[in-house]
């Protein structure tokens, strides 16, 4: 048989759905949506009459997102109000929506008409906050403010396409709509250039206008990660800010729709962009370490990444930068003239042939007694940090220019360990060997370097 439902809504924001309610017995279920104000007044809820799971409510306060659709009987709604609202939060100087009518336009077409504070309007095609709507009757009506607008119920689009409207002080109308705006050009995409490399966190994305857009959909694909996908709605200029991409070589698509008083115009051709080449994890000191001298910092080194970048700061914010370095080939940096017991924090960023990246998060150590026996130690090589846990830098000495051996010995003269660095700043993965006391020794040719090391 058939099931009757009932829904209702309250002067403080809440809907409710009632189903078999000619059992008399059901309670009602709460549909209310998470975006819809609290507080705010439910003015009226349609029902399409060629789907009874598509509803359309109202809400008639000022300074609220005003229209939202479900397609699944309340379960789920999506705000629809568009370029109703001044910002997509639906604060401005937005109109307030009274009624909302659903009406059959065609076998194929579904048209909305709200009653308005400042009119009415229309839409053909609803798509979220992007969603269009067009002023109608304005000859007659202008910009009354509009009560309650219905239709008749009925599901065949060709019966009567009769709509009537109630106005505040000019008293009640009916007419038809009978003709549909047309749809938007394409897009054309602008900037980043299709296929784009080295493109920061933070990038703005712009196109041409499209001709009859009034807002448009920007759509970016991670291809690395699907659940990253979003699309950007109500966009009303033809460009868009992107915050917070993801760095490291990621690939990334973008297309444009528009959308207009017609619905929804041809999609834009899909371009792509990588973003820049990430930052280095940084590696010694350890954050907060304490009782740093010399100071040497090191950090990983970044696949792609030809140089660095390195900031050492008194203060979290990096004013004043009091030392640093540009275009570094290694991954290691001694700071000199650093004060004793004193924290400092340092970033480092990666360069390679498409752009500078942006800088890793910061970190910080306290440096103990800094005497200038102990920097210039630094100049004869350095093995650290020791006590040593999972990983040990070895800096080899300023003469040792290229290739260097490593050599791991435990305390009853058995190899440990044994590596071969092609220069520069090695840094060794020791987390599998047994804790205890370890001899390192590093040679090139006649320079040798060796220290004990704890590892605990």
């Amino acid at each position: 048989g058939k099931h009757h439902r009932v829904y209702y809504g309250t002067t403080n924001g809440k809907l409710f759905r009632l189903d078999s309610a000619e059992g008399g017995s059901t309670s009602p279920r709460e549909i209310t949506a998470s975006s819809m104000r609290s507080g705010a007044y439910v003015n009226s809820i349609t029902i399409d009459p060629r789907d009874r799971n598509h509803l359309v409510t109202c809400l008639s306060n000022y300074g609220v997102v005003s229209i939202f659709e479900s397609f699944d009987a309340g379960d789920t709604w999506l705000a629809i109000a568009g370029n109703l609202e001044e910002n997509l939060s639906g604060s401005g100087n937005g109109p307030a929506v009274n009624w909302v009518a659903v009406r059959p336009y065609d076998d194929t077409t579904t048209v909305l008409i709200a009653a308005t504070s400042t009119g009415l309007y229309f839409t053909p095609k609803t798509n979220g906050m992007s969603t269009v709507w067009t002023p109608t009757a304005t000859e007659e009506l202008g910009n009354v403010p509009c009560d309650m607008v219905v239709t008749r119920m009925s599901m065949d689009p060709k019966a009567d396409k009769a709509i009537a409207v109630a106005t505040h002080g000019r008293g009640t109308w009916w007419g038809e709509i009978t003709s549909l705006p047309d749809r938007p050009s394409r897009v054309e995409l602008t900037s980043p250039p299709d296929t784009r490399r080295g493109i920061l966190p933070d990038t703005i994305l712009t196109w041409k206008p499209a001709p009859g857009a009034v807002s448009y959909s920007v759509f970016v694909s991670d291809e690395a990660d699907s659940t990253l996908n979003t699309v950007y709605q109500g966009i009303r200029e033809p460009q868009f800010r992107l915050q917070n991409l993801r760095q490291g070589y990621r690939r990334y698509t973008w297309s444009v729709e528009p959308y207009g008083a017609g619905g929804a115009g041809p999609v834009s051709a899909q371009w792509s962009f990588i973003t820049a080449v990430r930052p280095p994890a940084l590696l010694l000191p350890a954050a907060g370490a304490t009782d740093i001298s010399p100071v040497i910092l090191t950090w990983e080194r970044v696949p792609g990444a030809l140089r660095y970048d390195v900031e050492v700061s008194t203060n979290a914010s990096f004013r004043p930068v009091i030392a640093s370095a540009t275009a570094l080939a290694d991954t290691t940096f001694a700071v000199r003239g650093l004060e004793s017991s004193k924290r400092y924090f340092w970033r480092v960023r990666s360069i390679d042939d498409d752009a500078t990246g942006v800088f890793s998060e910061r970190q910080s150590f306290l440096t103990g007694t800094i005497t200038s026996v102990a920097e210039a130690d630094a100049d004869q090589g350095f093995i650290a940090p020791n006590p040593a846990s999972n990983r040990l830098t070895i800096l080899p000495p300023s003469d040792v220019g290229g290739v260097y051996e490593i050599e791991i010995m435990s305390t009853d003269g058995k190899r440990a360990g044994f590596y071969r660095s092609a220069g520069g700043t090695q840094t060794l993965d020791v987390s599998h060997l047994a804790r205890g006391v370890y001899s390192v020794r590093l040679s090139a040719g006649t320079t040798t370097l060796t220290q004990s090391v704890i590892l605990r």
